[in-house]
């Protein structure tokens, strides 16, 4: 279908009053330029001779070139752009336009402003004539603009800060953490209610970090991630997970066997139905949302996970992607070897940055490499994540899940939890059990009968009843979505 042009019916917000005193206070102080480089190119400017007027002083600092009104009509006379701009005479109107240079990064501020708006509306046209006259599909079309809405380039908030900023905002972190028994921000901090885990990561998953879950099939890497997002979801608010390894009738059954105890297959009573029934309608009050589409493109996950969190309105606190190495290359054909590597590198890279947008904690599940050995079965470690080095590079913290007895892959058994990479604290090693037939880790005894030098996370002084409740806000009959007990 031939595409045509929607002509925008609107005169694009602008100030060239702005711009004036933008370019007259960059052409009379070098100080001023330089602050308003923070925050405008010259793309910005809505005048196009202004924007040529920007560009020709960029060039100018860039060649360490003074800038006065003499040398800078001299240079844009050597470009043939003086004509262009106005000539001497309106250059000399520009540079006197302000009194004072004091307010050039206040009206720089203005002419990014309206540059953003202009953008959004240009945006906001390419869509509807892309939906009018575009043979994509409308979800495909909704993914293609919020990626673009999402990556347009609004007033910036980057750049140097002065060091006193930051040491206010330690002094406000180390505030919270003296009012914590255990040391811990609970601002910065997603606990999630299973203790050994907990201990593991020194408090839970730090928001805005990338955490990678890995083992061999059968090690119990999905039916870990469904405990921790039930947990989490029932503590602390809206978790979502990307299944793309299964449906949601099939992570749907695993939920009900993890809080029940029940296998679904063999519901052959009245008594087991309604036990059944009881369980549905509690987890049907965890806020968890599943999307499960099996073909996901890493662009299609951000975009999905965005839409979620403002779904959730700003309360999503976690998400799960299961698997990492299944999310597809944007490309049309398959990628393999290195290629595949370096997608699989810049898949990490791009989660981890959307950790820290959504600033919520992510949790990526990920397979391993076949152990090299033939021999001994060794536990694995960060060399054995499958298909790019650049896993252990861009995570915080990497936990594999090590069957020693390779027998008992599948079925269940004892399971080492084992940290070996940790960006807030040390790396560590955890025991618990994996209940095959009910998808569930469970505590190798009490869990709060470990060493007397772990930190109990304000559990010490409770009975076992009151530290599970209060932790998790559930009864102990509720308590198999949590791991803490063995029943």
């Amino acid at each position: 279908m031939a595409k045509r042009e929607i002509n925008i019916p609107l005169a694009l917000p602008h100030n060239i009053e702005a711009e004036k005193k933008v370019l007259g206070a960059c052409l009379r102080d070098l100080q001023a330029y330089l602050a308003v480089k923070e925050i405008l190119s010259s793309e910005d400017f809505y005048q196009p001779t202004h924007a040529c007027i920007y560009q020709a002083i960029e060039l100018m600092v860039k060649n360490n070139k003074p800038i006065d009104l003499v040398t800078f009509s001299n240079r844009l006379e050597k470009m043939g752009q003086l004509e262009k701009v106005g000539g001497s005479f309106h250059l000399a109107e520009i540079a006197q336009c302000v009194a004072t240079t004091t307010n050039a990064e206040y009206h720089a501020a203005i002419v990014k402003e309206l540059s953003d708006r202009r953008k959004i509306i240009r945006t906001s046209y390419n869509l509807i004539n892309d939906t009018i006259e575009s043979d994509e599909t409308p979800e495909n079309l909704i993914t293609k603009y919020q990626h673009q809405f999402s990556n347009l380039t609004l007033t910036s908030t980057g750049g140097y800060k002065h060091l006193s900023d930051s040491l206010e905002s330690a002094k406000i972190s180390a505030e919270e953490r003296s009012k914590s028994e255990n040391g811990i921000d609970p601002t910065k901090v997603i606990r999630t209610g299973i203790y050994q885990i907990d201990v593991l990561l020194n408090g839970g998953f730090y928001k805005g970090g990338l955490y990678i879950l890995a083992g061999e099939t059968g090690d119990g890497k999905s039916a870990l991630a469904l405990q921790l997002s039930m947990s989490i979801a029932s503590i602390h608010g809206p978790v979502g997970y990307i299944s793309l390894e299964m449906p949601h009738d099939q992570l749907a059954d695993r939920f009900i066997s993890c809080e029940g105890t029940i296998d679904t297959k063999k519901i052959t009573t009245t008594q087991m139905a309604k036990k059944y029934t009881d369980i549905c309608d509690r987890l049907s009050t965890l806020p968890i949302y599943i999307d499960d589409e099996n073909f996901m493109t890493y662009s299609k996950l951000e975009s999905r996970a965005k839409s979620l969190k403002v779904k959730t309105n700003e309360e999503l606190c976690f998400l799960v992607v299961d698997l990492l190495q299944l999310i597809q290359s944007e490309k049309k054909s398959k990628s393999y070897g290195d290629g595949r590597n370096w997608e699989i590198g810049e898949y990490t890279r791009s989660l981890k940055q959307l950790a820290g947008h959504l600033n919520i904690p992510i949790l990526a599940l990920s397979h391993l490499n076949r152990p090299n050995n033939k021999g001994e079965r060794k536990p694995p470690d960060l060399r054995r994540l499958r298909e790019s080095g650049d896993i252990e590079q861009n995570c915080d913290g990497a936990i594999f899940i090590w069957c020693e007895e390779e027998s008992l892959l599948r079925k269940g058994g004892k399971r080492s939890l084992l940290l070996r990479k940790h960006r807030h604290g040390p790396i560590g090693e955890k025991k618990m059990t994996f209940n095959a037939e009910y998808s569930r880790f469970e505590c190798l005894g009490t869990p709060f009968d470990d060493d007397d030098d772990e930190p109990d996370f304000g559990h010490d002084e409770m009975d076992s009843d009151e530290k599970y409740e209060v932790k998790s806000g559930l009864s102990k009959g509720q308590s198999a979505a949590m791991g803490y007990w063995s029943r």
